[in-house]
């Protein structure tokens, strides 16, 4: 047996905001880290983007190379791994940024 899940937003609900995500600038991915979508170029690419922060929620294969060449980025502090996340703190996250990326 199996169910469908829809990548759509729950309506039947309200979303709260606690602060504004303009006020964040928060730039989100959330999936697995894996090797040739891009994330080396996007965490060197933070540095042109002063005052905007990076949160990677998940892991994947290559999680510890990009952990290392963040933590040697002039802009480290705004690059933050999240891990894996599920359900509402998810879905928090996801709320409270001010963009999402897709690199594929």
């Amino acid at each position: 047996p199996f169910i469908s899940l829809y990548n759509v937003p729950d309506n039947s609900r309200p979303i709260i905001r606690n602060e504004s995500p303009m006020k964040n600038k928060t730039i989100l991915y959330q999936g697995v880290l894996n090797q040739g979508r891009g994330f080396e170029t996007l965490i060197e690419a933070m540095k042109f983007l002063p005052g905007m922060k990076l949160h990677l929620v998940g892991e994947g294969d290559i999680s510890t190379a990009l952990r290392r060449q963040a933590r040697d980025s002039p802009v480290s502090h705004n690059i933050i791994f999240k891990g894996m996340l599920f359900g509402k703190d998810l879905e928090k996250e996801t709320i409270s940024s001010w963009i999402g990326i897709n690199v594929l």
